[in-house]
């Protein structure tokens, strides 16, 4: 029989509580253990069905999977092992939380992970090979890739677009444009990254670094950089970080402050881990200088301060 009012207010008030706790649980140790055990362990005491249980827990399960897939990018690379441990905590929450409405969501997440993953292989040295008939380079050369781009020049009386092709290869790079068109050998190039929508080369001359418009900078930014690497010799062994990474406690501590939303509009999608002050401008990688936004309001934000 269904519960009379009395009771009906007793087991919302133990679902309440519950899911406090069982977030808790997630966030501590994942949907495994002990904590994860006694859980379902309490639902049995107090006689309360586990399709309860389950309805209760599916927005806790997506937020947590989330949670994983954003700190695995916080550092900009993904590992195989953080890709394991995605599908594990999938199939982990697929029976308890009925992850079957939320799919599309899941599924979303995981193509995300691996694009991340794919890139990652990329900036590692695993260059892709590009065919082009109108593509004229030196004997022993080897194009990696070869994109439309639009070369953005700032000036005192605004930004200059230059529309051209950007060329990597393993001796150099090259943008051709309608007029006068640059090359620089990887020696002179000092840094390649994605940012906000372009790419973005710092070199120690002038001539031939700049911001770059293309189609898909993250993955042009990751052949690029890849290039960069191989040829100064630069490439990380496995297993290892640059950088950028930031620890799992100060994640931890950011993601909580922030309750796991984004800062500037409270969506709780594609949620990144933004420097107040970027890194290129000498920000820290402290919980004072880390933010959690959206990757609306990250693009939108730039590198403003």
């Amino acid at each position: 029989p269904p519960p009379c009012r009395w009771c009906e207010s007793d087991v919302n008030g133990f679902m309440e509580m519950w899911r406090f706790q069982a977030w808790q649980v997630l966030t501590a140790s994942g949907p495994h253990g002990t904590g994860w055990n006694e859980l379902w362990l309490a639902l049995r005491f107090q006689r309360i069905h586990e399709t309860s249980g389950r309805e209760a827990l599916r927005p806790l399960a997506i937020a947590y999977l989330e949670r994983v897939v954003t700190f695995a990018f916080a550092d900009d690379e993904i590992e195989q092992h953080e890709l394991d441990s995605f599908q594990q905590a999938v199939t982990d929450l697929q029976s308890a939380a009925d992850l079957g409405p939320a799919q599309p969501r899941v599924d979303e997440l995981r193509q995300r992970l691996l694009r991340g993953r794919s890139l990652t292989q990329v900036r590692a040295g695993e260059l892709p090979r590009v065919q082009r008939s109108d593509l004229h380079l030196e004997a022993d050369e080897t194009p990696y890739i070869d994109v439309n781009a639009v070369q953005i020049k700032y000036t005192a009386s605004g930004p200059r677009h230059n529309s051209g092709r950007l060329i990597g290869s393993s001796k150099k790079l090259r943008f051709v444009g309608a007029g006068a068109g640059t090359e620089l050998p990887w020696a002179k190039i000092v840094s390649i990254a994605s940012e906000y929508g372009n790419v973005i080369i710092s070199a120690t001359t002038a001539r031939g670094g700049g911001t770059y418009s293309v189609a898909d900078p993250e993955y042009v930014a990751a052949v690029l950089e890849g290039a960069l690497r191989i040829a100064k010799r630069l490439v990380l062994a496995p297993g290892q970080r640059d950088t950028r990474s930031i620890p799992p406690n100060i994640k931890a501590e950011v993601w909580q402050r922030d309750d796991g939303k984004c800062c500037q509009c409270g969506d709780s999608h594609y949620l990144e881990f933004d420097h107040v002050i970027p890194l290129s401008r000498g920000g820290a990688t402290s919980v004072g200088n880390l933010q959690i936004l959206c990757r609306k309001c990250n693009l939108e934000k730039g590198a403003r301060i």
